[in-house]
């Protein structure tokens, strides 16, 4: 939500001052480059794998590598009833991936490298993960 501190930001209320940040991490090898979110809110964030897909929560500080198609929903925690009431009160992000073709989509072995990376930056002080683009 703070326009001095982020290039993307939003207006709704429970989205945090410095919400989320997203990332492009180069491939290793014959692995494409992806984009990755990180959360770093208070009352979450959720990714849902296309417009029919389920809703599901970030781990907050943890890259997630986000699919072409997807969809963020900021913020994931509202005070509200029904689900369908929820998603009225989130801002939601579509996500389009260009210059991938379907043959550079993350295999489950990539996935599984990207939370191994991300649990070993997690655990060296310091560190900071690669420059990316604040939402907020």
């Amino acid at each position: 939500r703070d326009p001095k501190k982020c290039e993307i930001y939003l207006t709704s209320s429970g989205v945090s001052a410095q919400h989320m940040e997203f990332a492009v991490l180069p491939g290793i090898g014959a692995e494409a480059s992806r984009l990755v979110a990180i959360d770093k809110s208070t009352n979450g964030s959720g990714l849902r794998l296309g417009p029919k897909g389920q809703l599901r929560r970030l781990e907050r500080g943890l890259q997630e590598s986000i699919q072409d198609g997807s969809q963020i929903l900021l913020p994931f925690k509202v005070k509200t009833g029904p689900e369908s009431l929820a998603d009225s009160l989130r801002v939601t992000l579509s996500i389009a991936v260009k210059g991938r073709s379907e043959n550079d989509a993350p295999t489950e072995e990539a996935e599984e490298t990207d939370e191994e990376r991300t649990k070993a930056a997690a655990a060296k002080d310091g560190k900071k993960p690669p420059a990316a683009t604040q939402a907020s």
